[in-house]
């Protein structure tokens, strides 16, 4: 992976002042334990686990870009650095952990910490003002995730899918009730079973290790689209695609000519959705088989991955100074093409920026389009 980068910096001079702007780790590393607590160290520990999914090694088709928007890059968010967006992007075999399940025996919890023996073994950060009842049980999952409690897109593809790995003798567990806007709602159209609670006592608890897009992960989220299906019987999307609007939830990120956009896609025949305004049965019936999705990069796009069509292409639109493709490696195992626009920086407004051509973003359009198409038809063959 590292030698792949440093080949296309070679051959890419322009990239060179990007890497030289990559923020030091240090500081994201504290702010980490500060905000989502200390993960539990599996390598220092001799802990019994099962393999639920082995490693497994994918092509991943490359993303779909205007090759000299890179230059425009600036940034990426906290919790990465450009060096591993970039490495990322053009890397192409991709290969995926085991999906692990570990067993602690005896564990007291205590406000989110986990402790065997006098040692701690795990600190998630809670609400000091939760109210959780404490609970005393034989077995359980904790299917809690690094940033499931920081960001909605990481509850809705790590949290959710991690419940189906639960089962009735180790029942699912959560140490942070979630207080983001549509979870109680997707938690009744999912039908899950989720006790939460951050003090008490386990005898046997286990733990899933299962940040990867395995095929393992790939059929669970088909899984939840087909629980989707049972549960709203949704009809098929009638437009060309859905726009999904970014709001003003969670980290800032402000589109400048948003409407002017919404107005271009309009007319090309998109659908236009604001999550923030809408409850979550009317988001999944409005994306519901939608053969392509545009969104500010962000947890927002997220709403479609359970929903949208089979093979059904996306295009993300990047703020300069916080360029991620994390869903480019769930959209890859789902065989959905992934294309992205960097945005232009609005003058003297750090996060603000602006779509600066509408020729380029139909170009997209069309060879996203055309992407999807190509998939959809090897996939029936």
């Amino acid at each position: 992976m590292a030698q792949l980068f440093q080949h296309h910096l070679r051959q890419h001079k322009f990239l060179h002042p990007i890497v030289q702007r990559i923020n030091s780790e240090g500081l994201w590393q504290l702010l980490k334990k500060k905000i989502i607590g200390t993960p539990i160290d599996f390598n220092q520990s001799s802990f019994e686990f099962e393999i639920l999914s082995p490693q497994q090694h994918q092509f991943a088709p490359p993303a779909i870009f205007i090759y000299h928007h890179l230059s425009r890059i600036t940034g990426t968010g906290p919790y990465s650095t450009l060096g591993s967006e970039l490495s990322l992007l053009f890397t192409q075999h991709i290969t995926h952990v085991p999906t692990l399940l570990y067993k602690i025996n005896n564990v007291t919890i205590n406000r989110g910490g986990l402790w065997r023996n006098n040692r701690q073994y795990w600190n998630r950060k809670v609400d000091k003002n939760s109210t959780l009842a404490p609970i005393n049980m034989q077995a359980a999952t904790i299917i809690d995730q690094n940033y499931t409690s920081v960001f909605f897109g990481h509850w809705l593809m790590d949290f959710v899918p991690a419940t189906l790995t639960a089962n009735p003798h180790r029942p699912a567990l959560a140490l942070n009730k979630p207080q983001y806007f549509h979870n109680d709602s997707y938690e009744k159209l999912f039908g899950l079973d989720v006790t939460y609670a951050n003090s008490g006592f386990i005898k046997e608890l286990y733990f899933l290790s299962d940040l990867t897009q395995n095929a393992y992960k790939l059929s669970r989220y088909l899984a939840l689209k087909d629980r989707l299906k049972k549960q709203l019987n949704p009809d098929d999307c009638q437009y060309a695609g859905v726009y999904i609007v970014r709001g003003t939830s969670g980290v800032k990120r402000i589109l400048k000519n948003e409407q002017a956009l919404i107005h271009f896609l309009a007319n090309k025949g998109f659908d236009i959705i604001d999550p923030v305004h809408m409850q979550a049965e009317d988001i999944v019936r409005r994306l519901w088989n939608a053969p392509m999705v545009i969104s500010v990069e962000g947890s927002g796009a997220t709403h479609a991955i359970c929903t949208a069509a089979k093979c059904a292409g996306y295009l993300f639109l990047m703020p300069p100074n916080r360029f991620l493709i994390i869903l480019k490696g769930i959209l890859d195992a789902l065989n959905n093409p992934f294309g992205f626009y960097v945005c232009k920086p609005a003058m003297l407004e750090p996060d603000s920026f602006y779509v600066d051509s509408m020729p380029d973003i139909e170009r997209l359009i069309d060879l996203v389009k055309q992407e999807s198409a190509n998939r959809l038809s090897k996939s029936v063959h």
